[in-house]
């Protein structure tokens, strides 16, 4: 795994840890450093009082020392771990209290192993050669050392190549929210990668005025829960914080079409994955891109009509079951342009909101839900038939087209409530 900032990875530590008596039994790696979930590293080193000549006879269980103290966490004294396949694991809470021990415990052990240094050798291990035993005595010594998992901002702050995503996200009042409890997934941009914004975006960006884009941007990178590479390669889509989605190729390790090169930076809140662009959300509303796409002219001069264009320019956000020019062509002759008349505008309303949900509603949330309450009152019903999401009986021809205030799923026909 990468790290950033000589952080390192939480796969390439030991998951030996310390138990009471009635649970696993604690104990050494070969290299004679103890790990523990929740403590970055506790290293125990002793080195024997017997000389590298005699260590290969020394025995785990042979007589200790007199004058060698021996330690005990919880009552337990540590013992070589085994690869016994009948040995149990602790528990996660097991885990979570014995580290707590470990921490209260730790200052005790380095002073009692330092009081014993300072008193100086009283004498050696058994042995064959008491010579060599003499001439090999080595002062015991306990180094503890704890370093603790930084949050994702003073990590990102530490690696001193976010410093425009720092600025950024002071300037959207964000620091608070990405220093909480979390936890979070984060794709952040590097200096480099907003150096690629064409020139005067960022300036603008930080502009007061423009602080709403800018969230909108910054939440964007963000995705609620703790998704390390493996799981984020191995989804299509993610949710963002944003409210819209990102599309994720594992193929080319991407997202959004913008390279993910350095990944599983672990924090205390989360984790990040650095990308080498700024990924930008959708920034046109419903009605913005249903007028720019050119095919849907009728729905916006029915919209019009019924006086629903201010509402679907709002925040939102909403999910349009959206019918082409095609769509409303193939009612029944004359129905359009009598549902377009004054008098008409509560039925042509109530049709229209019968295609819009509260809420921002993906093609599959909706399959899988199988229904979906519309703001008109009634209910449309969706499922997946012979390869085709059907919305009542008209086809989705186009799913998900995100837009900064919901999505947008085209379909030919127009759905009328009943009644």
């Amino acid at each position: 795994m990468n790290d950033l900032g000589g952080m390192g990875s939480s796969g390439e530590r030991h998951a030996h840890a310390f138990a009471a008596p009635d649970a696993v039994d604690a104990g050494f790696d070969q290299k004679n450093q103890l790990f523990s979930p929740g403590l970055q590293e506790v290293q125990i080193f002793r080195p024997c009082r017997i000389g590298l000549a005699t260590a290969p006879e020394h025995k785990p269980d042979s007589p200790r020392c007199p004058d060698r103290p021996t330690m005990y966490i919880n009552g337990l004294q540590p013992r070589r771990a085994t690869l016994d396949p009948n040995h149990k694991l602790q528990s996660k809470e097991d885990r979570t209290m014995n580290t707590k021990a470990i921490t209260l415990a730790a200052g005790t052990m380095l002073a009692t192993a330092l009081s014993t240094t300072l008193a100086g050798p009283g004498s050696s291990c058994s042995s064959e050669n008491s010579a060599t035993k003499q001439a090999n005595t080595t002062t015991e010594m306990t180094r503890v050392s704890y370093t603790a998992k930084k949050d994702i901002i003073d990590t990102a702050v530490a690696a001193g190549s976010f410093k425009t995503l720092a600025a950024a996200l002071t300037e959207a009042d964000l620091i608070g929210a990405l220093k909480g409890k979390g936890p979070f997934t984060v794709f952040a941009p590097t200096d480099e990668a907003f150096a690629k914004l064409p020139k005067g975006t960022v300036e603008s960006l930080l502009k007061p005025e423009n602080r709403d884009m800018l969230i909108s941007i910054l939440t964007y990178h963000v995705v609620p829960g703790e998704l390390d590479a493996g799981e984020v390669l191995g989804s299509t889509t993610l949710t963002t914080l944003n409210g819209q989605r990102v599309d994720i190729s594992k193929e080319d390790a991407s997202i959004d079409g913008v390279s993910i090169v350095k990944t599983d930076i672990e924090c205390s809140n989360g984790i990040i994955h650095v990308i080498d662009e700024v990924i930008l959300p959708q920034s046109d509303s419903i009605l913005d891109i249903a007028s720019s796409a050119g095919s849907f002219n009728t729905l916006a001069a029915a919209l019009e009509a019924a006086d629903l264009v201010d509402a679907l320019r709002g925040d939102g956000p909403f999910t349009v079951f959206a019918p082409t020019d095609e769509a409303f062509a193939a009612l029944p002759e004359g129905t359009l342009e009598t549902l377009l008349m004054p008098e008409n505008k509560d039925k042509l309303r109530s049709i229209l909101l019968y295609h819009v949900v509260e809420g921002r509603v993906y093609a599959d949330q909706a399959i899988e839900s199988g229904q979906a309450a519309t703001l008109q009152g009634g209910e449309v019903k969706v499922k997946k038939s012979w390869g085709d999401v059907k919305v009542n009986e008209a086809k989705v021809v186009t799913p998900d087209l995100e837009a900064s205030n919901g999505v947008i799923h085209v379909i030919d026909r127009v759905i009328l409530p009943q009644g």
